[in-house]
């Protein structure tokens, strides 16, 4: 609106100016008319935006009018992408339900046949579970992570069983502490998809560490040369937002990836 009224100001005034040229300056010279006696400046002014008045009224009347028009119609577009989303949404729960439901009824057909087999379909279905339920809540007791930070370690410990070496330790009290969930396993993710998890003298090396007033996260493991993903990264980089957005300046993630072995630290402060 500011822009809008000094557009017109310097509009008008360019108007006075250009008819004060006219009438008093070509129209004198080249035609013959006399000057105005007298002329007044500030009259002259006045007069010029008195007769102007109505049609910068309408103008500006009109402006708003577009402006309003144009306004609705973001809103409408908005509200339009709203409810997409929201369809997309309630699209993307029903497809995982229908997964996890799909996997419980395999887990019990699978029970009598295989102890493996329905192991594997139990953990995934946990996790499955888990995604589905968690994801939704801001915020929830580490233990709970803990837990399905087992399961999915344990989910791929049976798919490369029985050369699968891996060490998670864990410290203090985590039933005390609540914790996003989802922030830990994608650095887990990352070290299983890109490390070498079949030989007994390179294992997974995970460190928890917890107490009222920090969590340190340490993950580390040795690069597989032969795996390459060009979509590697994604994962860790998202996990990374998430942390700049619930932790501001109140983390340290540290990222060594010297060759042969990749390690990551997280240190948070929870206070």
């Amino acid at each position: 609106m500011i822009h809008l009224i000094v557009s017109i100001t310097l509009l008008v005034l360019l108007s006075v100016t250009i008819r004060y040229y006219l009438e008093e300056v070509l129209f004198v010279r080249f035609l013959g008319f006399p000057p105005s006696p007298n002329l007044n400046p500030y009259f002259f002014v006045y007069d010029n935006f008195y007769f102007s008045f109505p049609g910068i009224f309408i103008g500006m009347i009109a402006y708003l009018v577009a402006k309003a028009f144009d306004v609705e119609q973001k809103n409408k577009q908005l509200r339009d992408h709203l409810q997409q989303a929201e369809l997309n949404f309630l699209k993307s729960q029903l497809n995982p339900h229908f997964l996890y439901n799909t996997l419980n009824y395999m887990y019990a057909i699978a029970l009598p046949i295989s102890d493996k087999l329905s192991l594997a379909i139990l953990k995934l279905s946990n996790t499955m579970r888990y995604t589905l339920t968690q994801n939704k809540k801001s915020l929830m007791p580490l233990s709970e992570e803990i837990q399905f930070i087992e399961d999915y370690i344990k989910l791929h410990a049976i798919q490369f069983e029985p050369a699968f070496y891996h060490h998670f330790s864990i410290e203090g009290n985590t039933d005390q502490i609540v914790f996003p969930p989802l922030v830990l396993v994608p650095f887990i993710e990352n070290a299983i998809k890109h490390g070498i998890t079949n030989v007994a003298s390179t294992p997974i090396e995970i460190r928890l560490v917890a107490s009222s007033q920090q969590l340190i996260f340490e993950v580390s493991n040795y690069i597989n040369q032969q795996l390459k993903d060009e979509v590697s990264g994604i994962g860790l980089a998202n996990v990374q937002r998430r942390l700049e957005i619930l932790y501001p300046d109140k983390h340290t993630l540290l990222i060594n990836n010297d060759s042969p072995l990749f390690k990551i630290k997280l240190t948070i402060n929870l206070q």
